[in-house]
């Protein structure tokens, strides 16, 4: 799973977030603060347990809201509105992206989640390689789905440089574990944030 250290286990609970229906084990990029951090801001700011402010999770590509429908039956959480095709936001269109912007700039989350489809960067695309068709019209495809991978990259970079000890923000991304997209440009973006770690988690181990 792509992921950080860390110290919030009770602000995202990483047990409950592989929550897609594509193949175990997935991948995770999760973006926050440090031990170091943590100990820093308490020591300045008080607990978490002080903070007056709700979290917010908002959920990119995930119609079904999993993260979200369970953050509000947290304490100390809510959940802005997901943006999704099936919400009206294409995201492989300039507009749709602008219009994604506006809505994460006026919701302002702290945890974004981003599990964009999986389908044309599976392994199973292989099977289709000797079959110049198929394998045109797979080409034909990743030029539109990367352009839902290049605009997480740019929420990620967004929510990176909105990081501070007094109001943190996080990130987390879902692809299965051997998805070609982990391989592009803006996967690589991903992955390569700072406090980005990898984790591989089998969704059988959370009953998926």
């Amino acid at each position: 799973v792509l992921g950080t250290e860390y110290p919030h286990e009770d602000h995202v609970h990483a047990n409950c977030v592989a929550q897609d229906d594509v193949d175990s084990p997935t991948v995770f990029a999760l973006q926050g603060s440090s031990h170091k951090d943590e100990t820093e801001y308490q020591s300045t700011h008080g607990t978490k347990k002080q903070r007056k402010k709700k979290f917010k999770i908002i959920e990119i590509f995930s119609w079904a809201m999993v993260l979200s429908t369970i953050a509000l039956t947290q304490k100390g959480w809510t959940a802005g509105p997901v943006i999704s095709i099936e919400a009206g936001f294409d995201l492989t269109t300039r507009d749709g992206q602008n219009d994604a912007w506006q809505m994460l700039h006026n919701e302002d989350p702290d945890v974004v989640t981003v599990a964009w489809p999986c389908t044309d960067w599976s392994l199973l695309q292989n099977l289709n390689l000797s079959n110049p068709s198929a394998w045109r019209k797979l080409l034909r495809s990743r030029r539109q789905s990367i352009k839902m991978i290049n605009f997480s990259s740019e929420v990620a970079a967004w929510q990176n440089t909105r990081h501070t000890l007094v109001d943190p923000k996080f990130f987390l991304a879902e692809n299965p574990w051997t998805s070609r997209a982990w391989k592009t440009r803006p996967g690589r973006r991903i992955e390569r944030l700072p406090r980005a770690q990898s984790v591989k988690v089998d969704q059988c181990t959370v009953g998926l």
